[in-house]
């Protein structure tokens, strides 16, 4: 367990902005078709969140679809501003080092796998006990 090189964080950065341009694509997919300002009111409800919308924007959406993607997008660009920031590879739990690996495989990683299967365990019971 290190911290990343320059090298991990120029691929890290690398698959970042291929998995960003691909949502981009996916989500422009979505709104194909559709005239510039219902392209930019549908973006910005999907970015912002609680922007109102008329609901006939939305009939021939997939929406669970484009929900997810503008999760994805978010935390991709949260990711890329962490390597801005220098802190690309810090647990934002403890301080630590996020595995390499683990960024690897999950580049938008903020947690280290410790801290990860802690937090997933709290879920757990927390999620146990509602039931």
């Amino acid at each position: 367990m290190g911290k990343l090189t320059s090298s991990d964080v120029v691929e890290l950065e690398n698959q970042l902005r291929g998995a960003r341009e691909s949502l981009l694509r996916a989500i422009d997919q979505q709104f194909l078709g559709r005239e510039a300002d219902e392209r930019r009111l549908l973006y910005e409800h999907f970015a912002a969140g609680d922007t109102p919308l008329n609901p006939d924007l939305l009939s021939d959406l997939d929406v669970p679809l484009v929900e997810c993607c503008f999760r994805e997008l978010n935390a991709v660009d949260e990711a890329l501003k962490r390597i801005d920031y220098g802190v690309v590879g810090v647990c934002t739990e403890c301080g630590g080092y996020i595995q390499p690996d683990r960024l690897r495989a999950e580049p938008t990683a903020q947690t280290c796998s410790t801290c990860q299967e802690r937090i997933d365990a709290n879920l757990r019971r927390t999620m146990s006990h509602a039931g």
